[in-house]
């Protein structure tokens, strides 16, 4: 079987909303879709890290500086949050230190680390400014839990006593 349903947000003020479909026939089916209605084109990294539900699974936009350009998976910070970037695809872009991006990419995880992932070149634009560096945030080593994921943040009174060469 097969069946389509569709329904007109046009009239729906801007913000997150829920809609839950259920259908009966030799069973019955139930399903809550949460959404979000704006005319923004570019999405603010803490609006989608905090609404991840939402955005899981879902192609977004989002535009900020590099402030990590760590080989595998550089991060891109706005005013709000910060969050890894993967380009999987062929011949990826070259992210630098300060460089001002727009992307559009989909959000994942892997390995417990929210991610955009990049599939087209294309979908990676390089603005011709450079970016403002944030302030990092200051933290102590207690501090680091999931909340700093993404964000340039800087260590004071810390040790290292072991790297593990694994990554």
């Amino acid at each position: 079987y097969a069946a389509t349903a569709s329904f007109d947000s046009s009239q729906l003020d801007q913000g997150y909303h829920a809609l839950e479909i259920e259908a009966t026939d030799e069973g019955t089916f139930d399903q809550k879709f949460s959404f979000k209605v704006s005319d923004e084109e570019v999405s603010e990294i803490g609006d989608v890290l905090s609404h991840i539900d939402t955005y899981m699974g879902k192609y977004v936009t989002i535009k900020g500086v590099i402030t990590a350009a760590f080989a595998s998976t550089p991060v891109i910070q706005d005013e709000t949050a910060g969050i890894h970037l993967y380009a999987e695809c062929y011949d990826p872009p070259s992210f630098g230190l300060g460089e001002m991006w727009t992307i559009r990419g989909k959000v994942t995880t892997y390995s417990n680390l929210t991610e955009l992932k990049l599939h087209y070149p294309e979908d990676a634009i390089k603005s011709d400014e450079m970016g403002e560096m944030p302030e990092p945030a200051l933290k102590t080593a207690s501090e680091i839990d999931e909340s700093a994921e993404g964000l340039l943040v800087e260590i004071r009174d810390a040790t290292v006593t072991a790297i593990d060469g694994s990554g």
